[in-house]
């Protein structure tokens, strides 16, 4: 995986990894050895264009990040990786 924000570009592999229902837990490996922990929740996200709309409902995993990062004046704290089909 690939970290974004402060650490963009900074691979990492998850270790100890577990799955509690929905949530999915573990650690953070980066390659010079740091660790830092990830936590994320499995859920479905559905986009819609104005309140009337059925809207498109995307799987995929919600990531809380330990440090928010910011690009183009938006400032990020949580991210979605959609499931592509």
């Amino acid at each position: 995986m690939q970290a974004v924000g402060n650490d963009k570009g900074r691979a990492f592999r998850l270790e100890n990894a577990r799955i509690d229902g929905a949530l999915l837990t573990a650690s953070k490996v980066y390659q010079d050895g740091a660790t830092e922990k990830f936590e994320g929740v499995f859920l479905n996200r559905t986009d819609r264009n104005s309140p009337t709309d059925p809207g498109v409902t995307i799987s995929g995993l919600g990531v809380v990040l330990n440090t928010p990062f910011e690009i183009n004046g938006n400032t990020y704290e949580k991210l979605f990786y959609g499931l592509k089909h």
